[in-house]
């Protein structure tokens, strides 16, 4: 696990923007220019969990009706319906090998972890992890793409071989500390040792996979309630902390342990204020995503607010940037998946 830290430590941080990814002037003129509805079953209705592929193309969803379904945008239509879980899914992920994903994960309120793999064309179950009797309220694919990390409202996190569908290292609550481990969401730095989850209680416990013995640190948004959703910059200096409660997000650098920025969103008592369902950092590190009530999309660095988007019919779930940051995929409780880029 060091020298492959190393390794992507390395390359993290001489990386650059990608040559053609989309900058501010474009993200902020970007318009809804497709919605896909009607996904997933109507009762009980809402895509609750998103991922894309890179090329733009496949979408992994997971619904409140337990499915996890893949939509190929070329040909207009689901091409999988998975099933296996017996309750909503919380979160999804694609890994790709050769420019296409190869596997497909999600994670539920069943406390499990399916793999799907594909085949000619054709997705099926690989394997189900049994990764705790309650639910499973974080899926992230580690950075080796060997590996995933699994939070749950249990207290423990886990990380599992994706090859061989078991559990590696379980990490426990720790004894000795104060405050909540249940976990309500859940991130992976860039190198791949550092993973961080935010708990019930409004704490981010920041754990080093190599020891399970103590944190690496203890962040506070001192509001005392669940954290929605964290994300790691690109260049691993920053993390992103939802704060429910009071409408915001917190922006820590890594490399002093405190927040250097506040990101106000209007509250829930604000016309088109309200809930925060998913922060993330887009893979260029330019933009940090900020979504649920609506979208909106912030600069790095200045903070300032790039893009707002209102125009959804229901609570916003994830939002994706795809296709080198020519969109912005969008997930909706209305079942409804949406598509944002430049005018035609």
């Amino acid at each position: 696990m060091l020298p492959l830290a190393r390794s992507l430590s390395s390359v993290r941080k001489k990386r650059k923007t990608p040559p053609g990814y989309a900058d501010a002037a474009a993200v902020s003129g970007y318009t809804q220019t497709l919605d896909i509805p009607s996904l997933h079953a109507a009762k009980p209705p809402g895509v609750t969990a998103l991922d894309v592929s890179a090329d733009g193309n496949l979408l992994l969803t997971g619904g409140a009706d337990k499915l996890v379904q893949i939509y190929d945008r070329s040909s207009d239509k689901v091409v999988a319906s998975l099933k296996g879980h017996t309750k909503k899914v919380s979160s999804v992920a694609f890994r790709e090998a050769e420019g296409k994903p190869s596997l497909a994960l999600s994670a539920a309120a069943d406390g499990k972890v399916k793999i799907f793999a594909e085949s000619e064309g054709s997705w099926s179950a690989a394997h189900t992890v049994a990764v705790s009797k309650k639910e499973v309220s974080g899926l992230v694919l580690h950075p080796s793409k060997g590996l995933a990390a699994a939070a749950s409202v249990d207290s423990t996190w886990s990380l599992l071989d994706l090859e061989r569908g078991e559990i590696v290292q379980t990490y426990e609550a720790l004894s000795s500390d104060d405050g909540s481990y249940a976990y309500s969401s859940f991130a992976v730095h860039p190198d791949g040792l550092l993973h961080g989850g935010g708990t019930a209680d409004g704490s981010v416990r920041i754990w080093d996979v190599r020891d399970r013995s103590a944190l690496a640190a203890t962040l506070s948004n001192d509001s005392g309630a669940a954290i929605p959703a964290l994300s790691f910059s690109e260049n691993g200096y920053h993390l992103a902390v939802a704060n429910g409660a009071s409408s915001s997000v917190g922006i820590f650098d890594l490399r002093k342990l405190t927040q250097i920025h506040t990101i106000a969103l209007p509250t829930a008592s604000a016309p088109g204020g309200g809930k925060i369902h998913s922060v993330r950092f887009d893979p260029s590190g330019q933009f940090l995503s900020v979504a649920g009530t609506d979208l909106r999309v912030f600069k790095n660095k200045t903070w300032e607010e790039a893009l707002l988007f209102d125009g959804n019919a229901g609570e916003l779930t994830e939002a994706r940037f795809a296709k080198n940051g020519a969109e912005i995929v969008l997930s909706g409780m209305d079942r409804t998946v949406r598509v944002l880029s430049a005018a035609a």
